[in-house]
């Protein structure tokens, strides 16, 4: 077979459409393989046109050179891919560094690794803390965030600018509104009376020094918004009060685990995966990580 179906995107003013594409070759440090499963979610900067879909699960069938891409070959995976030919289709694209080897009891579905595993990262970065801040926290990653560290008894601040009834219909317990008069004034007294030392930023712009200046005395900003807006914050800030803004990016970090660590393909991800039950775009936690206590230690 010389073909596959899938979903094809000609450029920025057409329509998603069905397509018959000749099947990609991989490059040397690239696999291809046959998608059992595509997430839906595109967070990808492709040139167009392209097949949409960053992450997925299926086989590796073709390796296009390399040792870790020959090991592969045969084995199911989950996979990110940022190539013109995404895991909307038949056959995918990815480097070989974003592909892991995932259990036989994982169910495709619940394959996907990126988020699981950047809200355990999360989850590590803010050890230690007694509440911490987000926004973006309507959105899937939002929601996992807010379950999972209630769960393990971290508070959650969760900022948002629109309906909050997803929030509170998943258990959510402390929520601001950015558009309401008293925001700035009602964040002040929260995230002191709580101690929010960290915030995990989605979005970038001007609400990043706002919410920076009202946090306590040595508080921490990870931003991961790839296409915020620019930010600025009171020098008095940084220099007097000793807080700190570091960029965050997930994708990046997995890779140089796999670099520093190869022998250890992390498999909290699919522990978390266990305790995360999809409800709609919500995720339940409902279980303790007792496979990641088992099998790996963690060194993150």
């Amino acid at each position: 077979m010389s073909s596959m179906r899938a979903i094809f995107i000609d450029d920025e003013k057409s329509q998603p459409h069905i397509r018959d594409l000749p099947i990609p070759q991989p490059s040397s440090g690239q696999v291809l393989i046959e998608v059992e499963f595509a997430r839906i979610g595109d967070n990808a900067k492709k040139q167009f046109p392209y097949v949409p879909g960053q992450e997925g699960v299926g086989k590796v069938i073709l390796s296009g050179g390399g040792l870790i891409g020959w090991k592969l070959k045969g084995k199911r995976v989950s996979f990110i891919t940022n190539h013109q030919f995404g895991s909307c289709g038949k056959y995918s694209i990815a480097d070989v560094e974003d592909c892991l080897e995932i259990p036989a009891n994982v169910p495709s579905h619940l394959g996907w690794y990126l988020t699981p595993l950047q809200v355990i990262n999360m989850y590590k970065l803010s050890e230690g803390a007694k509440c911490i801040i987000q926004t973006g926290s309507t959105s899937e990653l939002g929601l996992m965030v807010m379950r999972y560290f209630q769960q393990k008894g971290i508070q959650v601040i969760n900022i948002i600018n629109k309906d909050e009834e997803i929030l509170r219909s998943e258990g959510a317990k402390l929520i601001l509104n950015v558009k309401e008069p008293d925001f700035i004034d009602n964040l002040r007294r929260m995230a002191n009376s709580y101690s929010a030392t960290i915030y995990f930023d989605a979005y970038g712009g001007e609400l990043v020094g706002q919410i920076l200046s009202v946090m306590p005395y040595g508080s921490i900003v990870y931003t991961y918004a790839k296409n915020g807006e620019p930010f600025t914050v009171e020098t008095i800030d940084l220099l007097f009060q000793n807080k700190k803004i570091f960029g965050y990016d997930i994708h990046q970090l997995f890779r140089l685990q796999q670099i520093l660590r190869p022998s250890n393909l992390i498999t909290q991800q699919w522990t978390f995966l266990e305790i995360s039950k999809n409800l709609g775009k919500a995720f339940k936690c409902a279980l303790e990580i007792n496979i990641l206590r088992q099998k790996i230690r963690m060194q993150c």
